[in-house]
This record gives structure tokens, sequence and C-alpha cells, in this order.
């Protein structure tokens, strides 16, 4: 932590503000992560609860003195299914991005019998699949947008030849109301490897409506249109991703972090290329 929070809050490669001020606020201080996030600081060999306001407080002011944040795009939620490794329908955490302890991500099925599996994901070891499917058949991905706008979901999807092949991209504000954003789309029979990622596979990203913005969570499904033509055809998801192309201003991140660091919302690795603002007590150099 002496290094400083936001390390990886940087600009063309040019240290931030707010990460400078953070080091110099908080550089006597060490966290100690605990289960779910953070329990309190340490120092000199004793633990000091108290001090986590200091250190946060430390924070909000290094972020709201900072220069205006550098542009996204911020990966909010990532199923790359290395870590989770699904074996079952789920609920699963995201991998990776800045909610990705506050993600969930849970497989659908009207036929108790489908079996859930972990095959040869696009471009790496996993991904996440089932069989036995029907029309109406979903897979749910929920995430917090709290603070970011402009909001684009993309994956990864690919079946075998008795597989549903038609689906739609679905969104919702309250968990129960569904509106499509793609309201169809065709899933080609596409081989993948987990040394290359076949770009046929890719779909997105697809913009969010704004309404979506600065909300506690928000709710999406991959839905099957059509059943399958035999019940062993499999469909495999990879990279499951939702995307901020806005970050909040500095005052509200500072807000933000302020908010988790005391609460000990968890967050994980970043996504390639995302804006990076990691959780005290599990910092990581990029």
């Amino acid at each position: 932590m002496s290094s400083g929070v936001v390390d990886g809050m940087r600009a063309g490669g040019v240290e931030s503000v707010a990460a400078r001020s953070t080091r110099g606020a908080i550089s006597a201080a060490a966290v100690v992560p605990g289960d779910g996030g953070v329990r309190g600081l340490r120092t000199g060999g004793a633990r000091t609860p108290g001090l986590l306001a200091v250190a946060a407080a430390g924070v909000m002011m290094g972020l709201a003195a900072a220069t205006p944040a550098a542009a996204g795009p911020v990966a909010l939620a990532t199923w790359s299914f290395e870590m989770s490794v699904p074996a079952h329908a789920g609920p699963h955490e995201a991998d990776e991005g800045f909610y990705a302890g506050s993600s969930l991500l849970t497989m659908w099925s009207a036929d108790a019998a489908a079996v859930y599996t972990n095959p040869t994901g696009n471009g790496s070891a996993e991904s996440f699949a089932k069989n036995r499917w029907s029309a109406g058949d979903f897979v749910q991905f929920s995430v917090p947008t709290s603070g970011f706008s402009g909001l684009s979901v993309s994956f990864d999807q690919t079946r075998t030849s008795t597989a549903p092949a038609s689906f739609a991209l679905q969104w919702s504000v309250d968990g129960s109301t569904f509106t499509d954003l793609l309201a169809s789309y065709t899933v080609d029979v596409v081989g993948w490897s987990a040394s290359t990622r076949n770009a046929q596979s890719v779909f997105g990203p697809t913009a969010v409506p704004s309404l979506a913005d600065d909300r506690p969570l928000v709710h999406f499904r991959l839905v099957a249109l059509e059943d399958a033509t035999g019940a062993t055809g499999l469909v495999r998801f990879d990279n499951i991703t939702v995307t901020a192309n806005t970050v909040p201003a500095p005052g509200a991140l500072a807000l933000l972090l302020g908010s988790m660091m005391v609460t000990g919302a968890p967050r994980r690795r970043r996504a390639p290329g995302a804006l990076r603002v990691e959780h005290a007590g599990r910092h990581r150099r990029g």
C-alpha cells in the first residue's frame, strides 16, 4: 500500500496527480486484508482500524485534486471463466473488472437434466457451456454501474451443429422486465482452441441505453430463441464483458473509492487496457 492505492491510474505513462497525492497521504500505513475486504490498517506492528478513515480521506483528497480522469474504457465485469471455472449453473463471480466481486452470472435451463461444463474457451483454457437447450433458456449476468456511463456489452459464443443458432441479447434495470438490445443474432458453428481467439465468435460491443447508467445493478441475458435439434447440442460462452466508456469525474470517483474502502467491496484484476483502481487489500502492479 505504501506505493499508492491508485498506482494503476496513469495517462500516457505519467503517474496521475491522484496517485502521487494518495501515496503521500498514506505512505506510513500498510493495509491488512480481511475476509471480503479491508479490516484495518497496521503501522509499527499494531493494527489500527482508525487509520482506515485517515487513509480513505487521503485517497479522496488526492483524487479530488487530480486532473480530469483519463478517458475509458473501463471493464466493470469480465467473465473469462479462468478463475471461476464453472461446473454448475451458478452463480459465478466475474473474474475481472472494477465491480468483479459484485457481479454474478447464472445459466438457466428448463431441462433439469442439463449438464454444465467448462470446455476449451475462445483463445483460453476455459469457457462456460451447457447442453439440452430449449427456447427461453438463458445466461444472465448482473453488474453494478454506479458512477459509470456509456455502457456496452460484448461476448464470445459458439455452438455445436445440433444446438440452437438464434439468440437475443436483452437487458433490464429491475431483473424482471427485459428489453431487447439485439432482437436476434445468429451463432455459427465455430471451432475454438485455447491458443487462438477466433474473431468469428466475437459479438459486440453493443451499446446499452443511458437508462442503464449509474445504477445499483443492471441485468443482461443471452436468450435462446429456438429449441436444439438434439439433446447433446452444446452452446459455449466466453469473455462476457460489460464496459463503461465514461469514467466518473475525479470527485465522484473519490467518493466511490472511499465508500468501497469502508465497505470492503472486492475487486480483482483488471481487464487488459482498462482503467485500474484496485482494492487496497489486493494491490497489484501492472
